[in-house]
């Protein structure tokens, strides 16, 4: 199976060896094609103005979509994130590739200068989580909440050893990752 993976720098694997991403540990621990698409910085918008080259041409069976930390800390709304996952998912049906997109990690800053932005950009996850899964009702693609799976790390004060910075994950927060959504394709495969 071919997999695309469209996203920003938590998907390009920021500040780490290309073999750390999570869409090359994924490669390995699945056996499948799986090309890495993301761009460090990059937001939906980037993301969907890209999504024909980057993802129908190349014909894919699956596209995994993680996007919008980007486009919170710029001050861009959930609903226009949302919009722009829903039309990616939309098109993705049409051209019969199978979407599957991840709710984003949340930030974890405690640096006093950044904990309000930190918080802001959390609260537009969150509400991002809650609009793709009324989505979910509607069309067809699953949905990885990664958002939860990192929250219960830090819940077990654990969250610390799978982070790079504030943001972006280490090589054992992707293999994290990748193990997840390796689970949610093994009916796919």
């Amino acid at each position: 199976m071919k997999i695309i993976c469209l996203g920003d720098s938590l998907t390009y694997g920021y500040m780490l060896p290309r073999k750390d991403s999570w869409p090359s540990i994924l490669e390995e621990i699945s056996s499948h094609k799986v090309i890495n698409k993301g761009i460090n910085g990059d937001t939906t918008p980037g993301m969907l103005s890209r999504f024909q080259n980057d993802v129908v041409a190349e014909k894919p069976s699956v596209m995994i979509l993680m996007g919008g930390t980007n486009d919170f800390y710029n001050e861009i709304g959930y609903m226009n994130v949302a919009m722009n996952i829903k039309t990616m998912i939309v098109q993705c049906n049409y051209y019969m590739i199978k979407p599957v997109v991840m709710v984003p990690i949340p930030s974890i800053s405690v640096e006093p200068m950044l904990i309000m932005k930190s918080s802001e950009v959390n609260r537009s996850i969150t509400k991002l989580r809650e609009e793709l899964f009324a989505f979910q009702t509607v069309d067809d693609f699953i949905l990885i909440d990664l958002y939860s799976h990192i929250n219960e790390l830090m819940e077990a004060n654990k969250v610390a050893e799978y982070y790079l910075d504030d943001i972006h994950l280490n090589r054992k927060g992707n293999e994290y990752v990748a193990k997840i959504i390796d689970d949610y394709l093994k009916p796919y495969k």
